[in-house]
């Protein structure tokens, strides 16, 4: 069985404003199987394999391009296939910038 590791870390501007910070300001882990389960949380199966395909999906990344952000999306070979591994999106007003990693395992 797989399973989905999703780090994000969250970076602000430098006090001149010039680049990122060197450390996050805030990071998150979640991790979820890959496949669905029997789990379910509200009305929803919660499953990392769709999660993954609705942060990383074409449509979403150009969605944000479109509003003003910036959006760069690094694939790479996984046990489950050539997929998004990496994600670095700023944010419209280019104050934040996110970076989401991607790892599967497998247990």
């Amino acid at each position: 069985m797989y399973t989905l590791r999703i780090t994000t870390e969250r970076y602000s501007r430098t006090d001149s404003g010039k680049s990122w910070r060197a450390r996050p300001d805030k990071t998150e882990t979640e991790t979820l199987p890959w496949h669905p389960t029997s789990e379910r949380i509200g009305d929803v199966a919660q499953s990392g394999k769709d999660k993954h395909r609705k942060i990383t999906s074409d449509d979403t990344l150009r969605w944000f391009r479109r509003i003003g952000g910036s959006e760069y999306a690094e694939r790479s070979y996984t046990p489950v296939g050539y997929i998004v591994t990496r994600l670095v999106s700023t944010s419209p007003d280019h104050e934040i910038r996110h970076v989401r990693t991607f790892r599967i395992t497998e247990d």
